[in-house]
Parts: C-alpha cells; sequence; structure tokens
C-alpha cells in the first residue's frame, strides 16, 4: 500500500528485532535470525507472483496464499536486510536487494568498507550481481544552522541518554577514549527495554554522559560538517544514504515532528549530491 502511496519510492527494511519489541509483550526473541531468514524468502515469494503460492519452511507454512494487491508499476518493492555484520550481510547478499546498516554505531568507514566486500562475495556465491545490491548506509545525526544550537543541542539530555542506551556496541565509545556508564558489554538490541528505566535511573545515567559522547556516536554539526562527516562512507561504497536529525525532535518535545528540521537535512543532501555526482 505505501509503495503505491509514493508511485513506487519505497523500500522494505527487515531487521532480526530487538529485545524491547519481544520481552514487554510476553514473546520470546526466539531464533530471531530464523524468522528473518524466513520472513525474505516468504515476503519476496509473495511479491514476485499473482497467483496462490506455497511454502513449507522450519517455522511458516503457506497453502495457496496469495497477496491481493500487486507491485506499484509490476515491479516489487525494493526490500533490504538491516542489521550488522553477520547473518544479515548473508541474507543481504544471498537473498535481499541489500542492505542498510546505521553509522557511526556500527563501525568506522574502514570497517563499512570490509563489510562491503564481505556482502558482494555472499551475492557472487549464490550467482548474484553484486552490483545491482543497495548499500545503504544509515546516518542519524544532530544537525543545525550554527555552532551555537549544535552545543544546545548536544547538551540535551534525550540526546545524552541516546548515546548511551542506543549503541549496537561501544565501540564508538571506545574509539573516542569515553566509557558508557550502562556497561562495558553494552548492546541496545539485546539490553535496552526502555519502559524498564524510570525517569529517575535514565537521568543518572545522562549525568554521566558527556556531550563529547554525542559527538562520538552520532553525525553532528552543521549542514556543511555534516556532510563532510558523511563522506567517508560514502567514499567506502555506501550507493544509498539515509539522514535523519533528531535536533529538531529535542528542540519541540514533539517526537512525531519529522518536518521540523527538514531543512538542515535537505541542505546535508544537497552538499553530499555536489560533492557525489
Amino acid at each position: 500500500s505505501v509503495q503505491h502511496y509514493a508511485e513506487g519510492r519505497f523500500f522494505l527494511a527487515l531487521g532480526a528485532g530487538e529485545s524491547k519489541q519481544f520481552t514487554p509483550y510476553g514473546l520470546s526473541r526466539d531464533r530471531p535470525f530464523g524468522h528473518l531468514e524466513e520472513a525474505i524468502k516468504i515476503i519476496r515469494l509473495l511479491w514476485e507472483n499473482n497467483e496462490p503460492v506455497s511454502y513449507d519452511g522450519p517455522i511458516w507454512k503457506l497453502r495457496n496464499a496469495i497477496l491481493g494487491l500487486p507491485p506499484y508499476g509490476g515491479k516489487a518493492p525494493t526490500q533490504i536486510v538491516a542489521g550488522g555484520p553477520g547473518k544479515a550481510l548473508r541474507f543481504a547478499g544471498e537473498l535481499s536487494d541489500g542492505w542498510i546498516c546505521y553509522f557511526p554505531g556500527s563501525g568506522t568507514p574502514e570497517q563499512f568498507a570490509e563489510q562491503i566486500t564481505t556482502l558482494r562475495g555472499h551475492a557472487e556465491r549464490a550467482g548474484r550481481d553484486p552490483d545491482a545490491l543497495v548499500i545503504m548506509a544509515g546516518f542519524p545525526c544532530v544537525i543545525a544552522d550554527t555552532d551555537a544550537q549544535v552545543e544546545e543541542f548536544i547538551n540535551n539530555p534525550a540526546l545524552r541518554w541516546d548515546a548511551a542506551a542506543m549503541q549496537p556496541n561501544n565501540d564508538c565509545w571506545e574509539r573516542a577514549g569515553l566509557t558508557n556508564p550502562l556497561g562495558e558489554g553494552w548492546s541496545y538490541a539485546r539490553d535496552l527495554i526502555p519502559m524498564d528505566w524510570s525517569r529517575e535511573d535514565a537521568l543518572k545515567i545522562v549525568d554521566q554522559v558527556p556531550p563529547e559522547a554525542v559527538r562520538a556516536t552520532r553525525i553532528v554539526g552543521t549542514p556543511t560538517q555534516a556532510a563532510e562527516q558523511i563522506q567517508p562512507w560514502l567514499d567506502a561504497g555506501a550507493t544509498h544514504a539515509f539522514i535523519g536529525n533528531y535536533a529538531p525532535l529535542v528542540a519541540s518535545g514533539d517526537w512525531g515532528d519529522t518536518e521540523g528540521g527538514k531543512d538542515p537535512v535537505l541542505r546535508t543532501i544537497e552538499l553530499s549530491r555536489a560533492n557525489n555526482p
């Protein structure tokens, strides 16, 4: 439905899920990558067939199943796998149209380049064209018009909490010579259930997070500075970039406000496009 509404400008990213999406609802995060692998296969099967299909897998079984809405323009949506290196990369290369991961939290540009080489190898061994893969780098950002605004935002308690809690690992902290107060082995996918944290306990963590940690774990700066920080991942091999700006959300207090920060993001995109014709 979204693909039709957007006239084809749509991609579906699938991941293995996180504890916060399972535990509070009485669900077991059992075999998450097994579920992801089958979901990729089943969704593609339904998208690419206009007749009823059957599927017999270890988790799910279909018998004469059909998706009633055909794809927009006769072309199935782009399906990409979201996740860090490992099985997510293999599924992306072997089964899907591409891969998305978030940076700098998930690694340096050099690590990203190595992961792309691994991704392409999976595609080649599966008999697929590695040049056809979408390789999307996602960038959680704090972008504002002036250095003073940027400084104000990175001192915001919500972004300091985010710098500690929303990390796949603590590599960014370690590269900056910092220690995550949530612990050495912290991983948000496994450990974070936000509803279990009281405001008071979260603020105790915030008190231990310097603004430098926000700079270490996010793309931070004016549009010109943000474009410069993003460029190394583009040079490393990203074919697409996904930019999200936290700044207007914490400024307005409205986490549903996606319009508020579009202008700095658009300027960042324009600068990146100018550097990558």
